[in-house]
């Protein structure tokens, strides 16, 4: 991974919001996304007393509320180079920053340069050098809403009050629990298309948490047995699950995820739901 090769090219797709623009919803080139999608509540009992866990990096939120909730180890991919950077940039958010400083960096969109420069410098402290390196290299030459309205990240609409409620760690009690803890976390990072890469994970997990990478496979003609050999491979602990995000619940998906070891767990207030995977022993 070679970070001056992923600021070029982030810098290239400031000044040309088509630069990464392509056919398939997630690429190498991928934006970011400033917050999950997802309905992270419905699902966060989960997330809960995960020690060793594999999972998407995305917007960071799932890694975050994760955390929060006793995780000590990740180790995290993405088939995008930059998430990583902003993972890394909100770590350094929550180790800087009181709360209502980072919901609104992060999602409010003050508008007011000199402030965002301000909590910049501020996170810019507990950077690591990588890290440190990239966002330098656009705070330099763009303010926080030129970047964060680029195409270098996703265009959904933010509702702060939904984030808050949709994410454990924005509890105050809980941020303030996350500030303290966030150091000692482990986390190595992949890059990568999951099902490419799934073969250098060695590890057991007690969570493997793969969000909606489902909806990317099965929208690109790929053949669902391709993913469940690949949780097959993966390895879990006895009491290991595999979380996968469910955005829109159809048959082909209800047909081929049948049998004791797959469970498909509708939420009440919408279309949605999670497939969990458990290695259970046939009778």
């Amino acid at each position: 991974m070679s970070t001056k090769k992923d600021l070029y090219t982030a810098q290239r797709i400031m000044e040309d919001p088509n630069y990464n623009r392509k056919d398939k919803m997630f690429h190498k080139d991928s934006p970011i996304y400033v917050k999950s999608n997802e309905k992270i509540q419905n699902y966060q009992k989960y997330l809960e007393k995960r020690k060793k866990v594999l999972s998407v990096i995305a917007s960071s939120d799932q890694l975050l509320d994760m955390i929060v909730s006793g995780t000590k180890e990740i180790d995290a991919y993405d088939i995008s180079r930059f998430p990583k950077y902003y993972m890394g940039l909100k770590f350094a958010g929550v180790q800087s920053l009181d709360r209502d400083k980072y919901i609104n960096f992060f999602y409010e969109g003050d508008k007011r340069a000199y402030l965002y420069d301000r909590m910049y410098e501020k996170m810019r402290d507990t950077l690591n050098d990588r890290d440190k390196e990239f966002w330098d290299g656009l705070f330099n030459f763009y303010d926080w809403n030129e970047i964060s309205n680029s195409s270098l990240f996703s265009n959904e609409t933010i509702s702060v009050s939904d984030v808050i409620n949709q994410n454990k760690y924005l509890d105050k009690n809980n941020y303030d629990e996350l500030k303290d803890i966030i150091t000692d976390v482990d986390v190595d990072i992949y890059e990568g298309d999951i099902l490419e890469i799934s073969k250098v994970f060695k590890e057991k997990y007690d969570l493997i948490y793969m969000s909606n990478i489902i909806k990317y496979l099965y929208e690109n003609n790929y053949d669902l047995k391709d993913y469940k050999n690949m949780l097959k491979k993966l390895r879990m602990t006895r009491s290991g699950i595999s979380l996968t995000y469910l955005n829109g619940i159809n048959e082909i998906i209800r047909d081929e995820f049948k049998g004791i070891d797959y469970r498909i767990e509708e939420f009440e207030d919408s279309k949605s739901g999670v497939l969990v995977y458990k290695r259970r022993k046939k009778k």
